[in-house]
């Protein structure tokens, strides 16, 4: 992997973590059933922050598709970094804040707490749409 990508999604990572504090929420603090108050803002921030990766990731994928240009594949690859880095983040802090279960199983995640809900992994889908991009160089390294 290259340093460029590396420090791409780096920068990536902080401007969409800097942009998704301005995220919208009706309420950030909600109350569970012992009435103590829960701040929900870090999984807000998070899952926007998500979003806003999942945006790049998917753009540039198109422009990369399109051209072949060597900065969309780096820009689609530190995209899928940040992203990466902030869905896993945000099931983290949904296990910490709301001391919910967090259980990965293939394409989904399932939260197990005071509700159940079960949703689409993006993560796991932008690392197989990663796989199936180097499909050519993994296999190669495979073969040898």
């Amino acid at each position: 992997m290259k340093a460029s990508v590396l420090l791409l999604s780096a920068l990536i990572l902080v401007i969409s973590v800097t942009i998704s504090t301005f995220a919208l929420s009706l309420d950030p603090r909600l109350y569970g059933y012992e009435a103590l108050a829960i701040n929900y803002f870090p999984q807000i921030v998070m899952s926007f922050s998500s979003f806003i990766n999942l945006v790049l990731f998917f753009i540039s994928g198109a422009f990369l598709l399109d051209t072949k240009r060597a900065f969309f594949s780096e820009l689609m690859d530190s995209s899928a970094i940040a992203l990466l880095v902030t869905n896993y983040l945000n099931f983290g802090l949904i296990a910490l804040y709301s001391k919910a279960l967090v259980y990965p199983v293939p394409l989904f995640m399932i939260t197990s707490s005071n509700y159940n809900s079960i949703s689409l992994d993006w993560g796991q889908v932008v690392i197989i749409l990663e796989i199936i991009k180097y499909r050519k160089k993994i296999s190669s390294m495979l073969r040898h």
